[in-house]
């Protein structure tokens, strides 16, 4: 723990303050959870690097795909075993 300057009033602060006791902003030091939201409004991209990141998006998909076809046949297993009184 240090203690720095708020980023808006400069007054010393600790650097995991989860605000400033003067100003009251947030986060004053820089550290710890990060509160400022980010809105996207528009992506500005040209049409192969587009292509390249839809590949990229659907081949990182196939693991979670499969993940969910392994859980339902072992949900459907189960389901089928307790229907015929096993």
């Amino acid at each position: 723990m240090a203690i720095v300057q708020c980023r808006e009033c400069a007054q010393g602060v600790s650097s995991f303050a989860p605000f400033c006791p003067r100003c009251g902003v947030p986060n004053p030091g820089g550290h710890g959870r990060h509160t400022e939201r980010v809105e996207v409004v528009d992506v500005d991209m040209k049409i192969g690097t587009m292509m390249v990141f839809m590949v990229k998006w659907a081949i990182a998909a196939i693991p979670a795909v499969m993940l969910i076809a392994v859980l339902w046949a072992i949900g459907a297993g189960v389901l089928a075993s307790l229907v015929a009184g096993g």
